[in-house]
């Protein structure tokens, strides 16, 4: 799978502070129409190699109609699966933190990312509100 600019930020930042994470995690539980969903990474304890917590990075696509991506159709397809990804994470407690891509630059630290509460999902609606938030529309 090719890496966007968004993600090999968020790769840097994991290897440089020695983070241990796995790239395009899928579980046999979380299935889309056809096919496994994977999350973009899964983050490991160094102590104990259980999953620590996972992280999303949403690039506009996940947020607004982008006709290479499918338009209005690949839009609410995506968010449909983003929406199962969220429920599963929180049915199954694992903390997912979602980094939308207009926080995603050269100045941000993995610290930002962690501590960032907007970031951690919270309802199965985080997306969507995180981007009405963005819009001045909440």
């Amino acid at each position: 799978m090719k890496t966007s600019s968004y993600e090999a930020i968020v790769i840097f930042l994991l290897k440089k502070n020695k983070i241990i994470f796995k790239r395009e995690q899928a579980f046999e539980d979380l299935k889309g129409k056809k096919y496994l969903l994977r999350f973009d990474f899964v983050v490991f304890d160094k102590k104990t190699n259980e999953i620590s917590y996972i992280l999303e990075v949403n690039g506009e696509q996940h947020y607004k109609p982008i006709s290479i991506w499918g338009g209005l159709s690949g839009l609410k397809k995506r968010q449909g699966y983003d929406r199962k990804k969220i429920a599963y994470s929180l049915a199954k407690k694992i903390p997912l933190v979602c980094l939308p891509y207009w926080d995603i630059n050269k100045s941000l630290t993995y610290e930002d990312i962690i501590n960032n509460p907007e970031y951690l999902v919270k309802s199965i609606w985080h997306n969507h509100t995180t981007f009405k938030k963005r819009e001045g529309s909440l």
